[in-house]
C-alpha cells in the first residue's frame, strides 16, 4: 500500500476498530462508510478522554458461568450445554447495553439504530414475557428426553418413507434444540438482571405428561405446534422492545425459533416454509393462551412472578396489537 494513502487511512481505520471494540464484537453489518465514521469522531474522542469508556458492568460478562440450570421441583436439568452459545449471546447483548447506557456514542449513531418509544410495557417486561415462553420451552424438551430416550425415538411410526432418512439424527437434534432454549433462558435471564438491573421471573408448572409425553409421536407433534407458536411470538414482540440492540438481539432468536420449526414442520410431514409471510400475534394473547386454562400448558405460577403479583399481572402489562405497517 502507498505510504502516504497508509498515513492517510489509519487514523480512519483505528476509528472503525475502536467502534467494534465498544459494541463488544458484535458485527455492524456490510461496512462503515467515510459518513459514519466522521458522524462517530466526536464520541469517539470522547471515549478516549481521561477516565472515559462504556457504561458500567459492560464488561464483567466475560466471567459468566455457562452452566447454570433452570430447576423444577424434585427434576433437574439434563446434560451441560454442548455450546458455546451463552457466552457469545451474552457478549452480544451486554455489548448491546453498553451502547445504550453510553452516552456519547449512543447519541452518535444513525438514527434507525436508536431505541424508540412504544409504550407502556418496559424493556424488562418483554424479555420477562419471552423468558416465560423459553421456560416452557426448555422444560418442555429437558422433561421430554428424559421420559424418551434414543431408542423410543428409532421405534416410533413417525418416521415412515422418507422419514426414514431423518430418523437416525431426530435424537440427537432434539438434544440440540434443548441446548438452544436452554441458551435462551439463561441469556434471557442474564441481561433482564445484569444488564436491565430487572428481576427475572422463574419457571412454572407444566401439564406435559397429560399433553405431550403420551408418545414420541405426540412429543414431536407438540414440538412442532411449540416452535411455530414461538415463532409467531417473537415476530409480535419485537417492534414493542425499545432499545434497538436488543431488538437485534430479540431477532437472533427469533430466527433460530423459526430454524426449529421449519425441522420440525418437515418431521410432521407440513412444508417446512408454508408461507411467504409469518403472522405475528400479540403478546398478550400469546401469555395468556399458554395458561393450562385456555388450553395451553401452564398449570401455575409462583406468587410473586418475578416482580409481577402474578402471571396474569405480566400478562396484562403486555400489547394486546402488534406493530406491523
Amino acid at each position: 500500500m502507498n505510504r502516504e494513502l497508509f498515513e492517510r487511512s489509519l487514523p480512519d481505520f483505528l476509528d472503525v476498530a475502536l467502534i467494534w471494540v465498544i459494541l463488544g464484537d458484535v458485527a455492524l453489518g456490510p461496512g462503515i462508510g467515510p459518513g459514519q465514521v466522521e458522524a462517530l469522531k466526536p464520541a469517539l474522542q470522547a471515549t478516549r478522554a481521561p477516565g472515559a469508556g462504556v457504561a458500567s458492568g459492560a464488561t464483567g460478562y466475560r466471567n459468566i458461568d455457562e452452566r447454570g440450570k433452570t430447576m423444577t421441583e424434585g427434576n433437574q436439568a439434563g446434560a451441560p450445554p454442548m455450546q458455546g452459545g451463552p457466552l457469545s449471546r451474552k457478549r452480544f447483548l451486554t455489548g448491546s447495553a453498553a451502547l445504550v447506557g453510553g452516552g456519547a456514542l449512543a447519541a452518535a449513531l444513525p438514527r434507525m439504530a436508536q431505541a424508540h418509544d412504544t409504550g407502556k410495557p418496559s424493556d424488562v417486561d418483554m424479555l420477562n414475557y419471552a423468558l416465560t415462553l423459553e421456560h416452557l420451552e426448555y422444560a418442555f424438551y429437558r422433561d421430554g428426553l428424559m421420559k424418551f430416550d434414543e431408542q423410543d425415538f428409532r421405534s416410533s411410526n413417525l418416521f415412515k418413507g422418507s422419514g426414514n432418512l431423518l430418523r437416525p439424527t431426530v435424537y440427537e437434534n432434539f438434544r440440540l434444540i434443548r441446548e438452544h432454549e436452554d441458551t435462551h433462558v439463561e441469556t434471557l435471564k442474564f441481561v433482564i438482571s445484569e444488564v436491565l438491573g430487572g428481576i427475572p421471573v422463574p419457571e412454572a408448572e407444566y401439564n406435559f405428561e397429560q399433553t405431550a409425553f403420551t408418545s414420541v409421536e405426540k412429543f414431536v407433534s407438540v414440538a412442532k405446534f411449540l416452535e411455530n407458536t414461538g415463532v409467531t411470538a417473537y415476530d409480535g414482540a419485537i417492534a414493542h422492545i425499545q432499545r434497538a440492540k436488543l431488538l437485534t438481539a430479540g431477532a437472533t432468536i427469533a430466527t433460530v425459533e423459526a430454524r426449529h420449526a421449519a425441522y420440525l414442520n418437515l418431521l410432521n410431514d407440513t412444508s417446512p416454509f408454508p408461507d411467504a409471510f409469518d403472522t405475528p400475534v400479540a403478546p398478550q394473547a400469546i401469555c395468556k393462551a399458554v395458561k393450562a386454562e385456555n388450553g395451553g400448558f401452564i398449570v401455575s405460577a409462583e406468587t410473586p412472578y418475578g416482580p409481577y403479583r402474578s402471571l396474569d399481572a405480566l400478562c396484562r402489562k403486555l400489547p394486546e396489537k402488534t406493530i406491523t405497517l
